[in-house]
């Protein structure tokens, strides 16, 4: 009996087993013919629109005509190009000559809010074949002015001293008076009215997915929207003003974001540069060179209106250059560069520990938690000011996976899941994107 024969044989006994009925055709030699070759089909003009999308803003619309002999059962995959991985599959019977609508609401399939960036579209047969759809950027926020803007510098900024013993709780934005605002984050209305006093006209949106409010204040006129009313990203709400008590000061938007209640303070708060060449052959930078570096950063740190902290690091002794010496000497000239903080990661003995931080002071020291180092409690005596884990627990985390894994293929067994039951709580406290 021939390949092919023993094929149809085999699809034959399948079929049998699975009480199925078969009922093919004979071939010549009184053989059954193969099953005849799936239908060809063809995507025609597939588009993803809008291409710079919004989540909870208008959905994605995927839109394409399809040539087939017949209705066809499809699969559209929304996949993320990071990954190359679909977040979301929908299903539909796609009929020819007709145009098919899919529409997304930016939610993965297990119902969580999808990652920013880059996507594509994969429209997959039953059988595996795949033809390509279109592509779009999703973004999680708009920003809310549309106009132009401007910084309004240091007393802007969050957190900066008000009259009255009070804290700045958002940022400002200056703009002209008219200047269309939109959301930020589509959600729902939950207040929208006038306070006299400090924000004035006033509009608070509580964000789609999410545990947070966005507050637009001191906007020309009383929005027409309604306590309850859904508003989706990108929907124009108002337009900037200068009621409530920026009527001394002009126009600008002032926003905040607060989760639960509390005024977030969404900026970046710090960095680091690092004296690491990532050349094996000559590993760190020489000082001249290096310092030049710390001060360039430390000037963009220091001088925007959002002060940075900058941590600046003496790599030596985790590029084989076991100089403490050297890495004082180092560790002084950023400190006279600028630098806020000071780190030699690598170091774990208490007695080089306490010379870098008499070398150095007042400036605060951090240490890299390495095996053998010692305690928090002992680094404290020591004057260390700040430890880092480095990436410990990413792969204390890697390890807890790999062990739940091996007991459920070793042992058959779930113990992890009480752990998994921690984890999703700690989870859901922590982040409130659900």
């Amino acid at each position: 009996m021939g390949r092919r024969a023993g094929v149809a044989l085999a699809a034959i006994v399948a079929a049998a087993v699975a009480g199925a009925a078969v009922v093919g055709a004979a071939a010549p030699g009184g053989e059954p013919a193969p099953p005849p070759p799936p239908p060809q089909f063809r995507v025609i003009n597939p588009q993803a629109t809008p291409h710079r999308a919004y989540f909870a803003g208008p959905p994605v619309e995927i839109t394409f005509g399809l040539a087939a002999p017949a209705p066809l059962a499809l699969q559209v995959d929304i996949v993320r190009d990071r990954t190359d991985r679909p977040v979301r599959r929908i299903s539909l019977t796609a009929t020819p000559a007709e145009t098919q609508l899919v529409s997304w609401d930016g939610l993965t399939g297990g119902g969580k809010v999808a990652p920013e960036g880059g996507y594509r579209i994969r429209i997959r047969a039953a059988d595996g074949r795949v033809r390509r759809g279109g592509r779009f950027t999703l973004r999680s926020h708009a920003y809310p002015i549309r106009g132009p803007h401007a910084d309004r510098g240091a007393i802007g900024t969050f957190g900066v001293a008000r009259n009255g013993g009070r804290r700045h709780e958002g940022f400002d934005v200056n703009a002209p008076c008219g200047t269309p605002l939109v959301a930020a984050r589509g959600g729902r209305v939950v207040r929208a009215g006038l306070d006299p006093v400090l924000h004035g006209n006033v509009v608070i949106i509580r964000g789609a997915q999410t545990q947070r409010d966005y507050w637009y204040s001191h906007m020309k006129n009383r929005t027409r929207l309604r306590v309850g009313d859904t508003v989706r990203t990108g929907q124009r709400i108002g337009s900037i003003g200068d009621t409530g008590n920026a009527r001394t000061i002009g126009c600008h938007l002032h926003f905040e974001i607060r989760r639960r209640g509390t005024p977030i303070d969404a900026g970046l708060a710090g960095a680091s540069i690092e004296d690491f060449t990532g050349l094996e052959s000559a590993p760190i930078y020489c000082l001249g060179h290096a310092v030049a570096r710390v001060a360039a950063a430390a000037r963009a740190a220091h001088d925007s209106p959002r002060r940075l902290v900058l941590t600046a690091r003496a790599e030596n002794h985790i590029h084989g250059v076991q100089d403490l010496d050297d890495t004082i000497a180092r560790l002084r000239a950023y400190r006279e560069a600028g630098a806020d903080v000071l780190y030699a990661p690598g170091l774990t003995g208490e007695d080089d520990i306490r010379r870098v931080v008499e070398a150095v002071a007042p400036l605060p020291v951090n240490v890299l938690a390495f095996a053998g180092a010692p305690d928090v409690a002992r680094l404290a005596a020591l004057g260390v000011k700040r430890i880092s884990v480095g990436g410990a627990f990413a792969f204390a985390a890697i390890d807890a996976v790999a062990e739940a894994a091996r007991e459920l293929r070793e042992d058959g067994t779930y113990g992890f899941l009480e752990r998994a039951r921690n984890g999703s709580e700690l989870a859901r406290r922590a982040f409130d994107e659900r």
